[in-house]
């Protein structure tokens, strides 16, 4: 469950990024972009992921739970369209 507005728009967001980190990194991969380019994207999605901070490793105790996992995050997202 996603109980915070601002975490919500750091999953949508990442979830962005990874799509378009996988797709640059697949074009990379046949030749049709280069690898500054993934890089680029790559270095976004951690970013974000970072600054959301999803890993659990990373929150202190009494930070916001019930994030749940990154694939639930982005199945929610995908659910919703949003």
């Amino acid at each position: 469950m996603l109980d915070n507005q601002n975490i919500e728009d750091y999953a949508r967001k990442a979830a962005k990024a990874s799509l378009d980190a996988d797709i640059k990194y697949n074009r990379m991969r046949q030749g049709q972009a280069g690898v500054a380019e993934w890089e680029k994207a790559q270095a976004i999605f951690d970013n974000l992921s970072k600054s959301a901070n999803f890993a659990a490793c990373k929150r202190k105790p009494g930070d916001l739970a019930g994030l749940g996992s990154l694939g639930a995050i982005v199945a929610k997202i995908e659910q919703s369209g949003e």
